[in-house]
């Protein structure tokens, strides 16, 4: 019994794996400003602690709120990012506005001046990425 439903289960399981898709998003500013997180991450490592977020994934789909900043004046950001393969971005977002934080392979200092007061969303973004980022708030 327990043979036959492992056989089952191996023969199922990766039919299920491929039909959970996530629509792409990368290029549909409606989709980026809408609240609603659609991602798929596979052989994703993840640590997010306090100011500090790091993750490592081999395959990444879909879009993903990572950080939601309650802010106005100055924001700064330690960013570094390594894109392997596939297309990823990192965008923040107030309202109907995208501002591109990165959408390259970087390790550098991002600030941001003149913010207006209110609730802004850190996204990251991706189409079969392949991705390593090292993140941090500044201030």
């Amino acid at each position: 019994m327990k043979r036959n439903f492992a056989i089952i289960f191996g023969v199922l399981f990766p039919f299920f794996i491929i039909s959970c898709e996530v629509p792409n998003v990368y290029d549909d500013s409606n989709a980026i400003i809408n609240n609603k997180d659609m991602s798929l991450f596979l052989n994703s490592v993840l640590t997010n602690v306090s100011d500090t977020y790091n993750q490592k994934v081999n395959k990444f789909n879909g879009m993903e709120t990572i950080r939601t900043i309650n802010k106005s004046g100055e924001l700064t950001f330690e960013i570094s990012l390594i894109i392997s393969s596939g297309r990823f971005k990192m965008v923040l977002v107030k309202d109907n506005d995208i501002i591109l934080v990165t959408d390259e392979n970087t390790d550098r200092i991002i600030s941001f001046n003149n913010l207006e007061n209110g609730t802004y969303k850190l996204k990251i973004i991706g189409d079969e990425a392949k991705f390593d980022l090292k993140f941090k708030n500044i201030k």
